[in-house]
């Protein structure tokens, strides 16, 4: 439906035959492009009885090239359309232009073009188009395409990440897949990495409040309640003030940003995780609902190895043993600028006792893909139907998300899909649309400028050149 709205051609239309699809690498792609070939027919009515087809062969050259300056994504699609088959020039060019503009809708924002698809399409593109703005890879392996991400590229940076270190390098090879997500140990290290240098500061307190099941702690955390660990913040503060820890702050402590770099660890191997995880903090102080004063500095070390199984029946039911403990905690009081030792001890043991009495124990973990999908299933238990189909697993090196392929009409009719991802596509759009004309405005009065620069300056020369010619005569 999508193609012939773009090819417009009165009693006649395009097909493609997706069955037919094959992916190639192109010469000197550099993982930037991926070349599509199938089949396709043109079809025009003659009149009741008769129809002329004409069958041809596309080629469909997708590249991924840097956004204009004003996007906020760093990437966007450019085609290069060939068909092969028809004799017809002019019929062959209105072919290639109407492929072209089909192409071309494939690669905008969702809203905009993808009304009257299927909403599981709708939903897929969606997913398919922001990944493909962020990734710094794309490229195929003749059977399956990939989008390769730096931690920068999940950080919505713009700046260049490739040549992305090749960390799926000694992947095993395996069979094509329906869908996979796989992450290297070394990604997920610098993920972590990215995150300290970036400075981007996260509240704890804040954070809890926007979920209504941390209630019950984020109520709790006040100086009154906290007074226990740290008895001398009675002295200084209400017991009603909010008390929180800001992680990755502005101006972190010296101390913490040297063990940060020197002791993370991810290491992922069969069924198990081995982690140290650095955690960067300031102890904040609500002064108002949005400003905070800082009392105290501090860091700290979590990590320990955890197995991780999930059961064997096809379910989405993971059996979790934890070793996770606190490796290592440090404060410093802001006023006094001494560290707090005793209080950072008492709070190791009792952090690592509620670790223990929680983590400890062997546990049952179920994913629920309901909480994940918050759409209108109806009567259809998607629950069911997904445990049949995802698996999800670390081996040495990398853990795996694997989806095997779902057979979407079985799925209900109306999920909500369009309204969901509808509403945060059209929010991109406008908000590119709006920084587009921003920068086009920026560039017509630079230019102006610019000219008016070139005419005063010509003018001065001018003048300058009427005064030396005066004065010679």
């Amino acid at each position: 439906m999508v193609l012939n709205r773009k090819f417009q051609k009165h009693q006649e239309t395009l097909d493609l035959d997706f069955s037919t699809l094959q992916i190639t690498d192109p010469p000197n792609s550099n993982y930037k492009a991926i070349l599509f070939t199938l089949l396709g027919t043109h079809t025009k009515i003659i009149d009741i009885n008769n129809n002329k087809k004409q069958s041809f062969i596309l080629k469909v050259l997708t590249t991924q090239i840097p956004a204009p300056e004003y996007e906020i994504h760093k990437n966007i699609l450019t085609h290069k359309v060939e068909v092969l088959g028809i004799k017809d020039k002019t019929l062959k060019q209105e072919i290639e232009n109407g492929i072209l503009g089909f192409a071309n809708t494939l690669s905008d924002w969702t809203n905009n073009n993808m009304w009257g698809t299927s909403e599981q399409f709708y939903a897929l593109h969606f997913l398919a188009y922001v990944f493909s703005k962020i990734s710094g890879r794309f490229y195929t392996n003749g059977y399956s395409c990939f989008l390769d991400f730096s931690a920068k590229d999940l950080h919505f940076s713009k700046q260049d990440s490739d040549p992305i270190q090749d960390y799926y390098a000694d992947l095993p090879v395996q069979s094509p897949r329906y869908f996979a997500i796989t992450v290297s140990e070394k990604f997920f290290q610098e993920f972590l990495l990215e995150f300290f240098n970036r400075k981007k500061r996260l509240n704890l307190l804040e954070y809890m409040e926007l979920f209504p099941e941390f209630d019950g702690y984020s109520e709790s955390m006040n100086v009154f309640e906290a007074s226990d660990l740290l008895p001398d913040l009675m002295k200084r503060f209400s017991g009603e003030e909010r008390i929180s820890l800001e992680f990755n702050p502005k101006n972190p402590i010296q101390e913490g940003v040297d063990y940060s770099k020197k002791n993370i660890k991810v290491n992922f191997h069969q069924n198990s995780v081995d982690l140290l995880i650095p955690l960067i903090f300031d102890i904040v102080i609500g002064k108002t609902l949005f400003t905070w004063e800082p009392i105290g500095q501090g860091y700290l070390g979590i990590g320990g190895i955890t197995q991780i199984n999930q059961f064997k029946d096809g379910s989405l039911n993971f059996d979790i043993k934890s070793k996770i403990r606190l490796q290592e905690l440090y404060m410093t009081d802001t006023e006094t600028q001494k560290r707090i030792e005793d209080n950072a001890s008492i709070i190791k043991v009792l952090g690592n006792l509620f670790i223990k009495e929680n983590l400890s124990p062997p546990q049952t973990y179920h994913a629920d893909p309901k909480l994940l999908l918050d759409l209108n299933w109806g009567n259809f238990n998607i629950v069911e139907y997904l445990e049949k189909k995802v698996k999800m697993r670390f081996i040495e090196g990398y853990f795996e998300m694997i989806v095997d392929e779902l057979d979407t009409d079985k799925f209900p009719q109306d999920l909500g899909l369009v309204n969901k991802f509808g509403g945060v596509s059209g929010g991109f759009s406008h908000d590119q649309n709006k920084r587009k004309t921003a920068w086009e405005n920026k560039q017509k009065r630079l230019e102006k400028e610019a000219k008016l620069r070139e005419e005063q300056a010509l003018a001065a020369k001018n003048s300058s050149s009427d005064q030396v010619s005066q004065e010679t005569q």
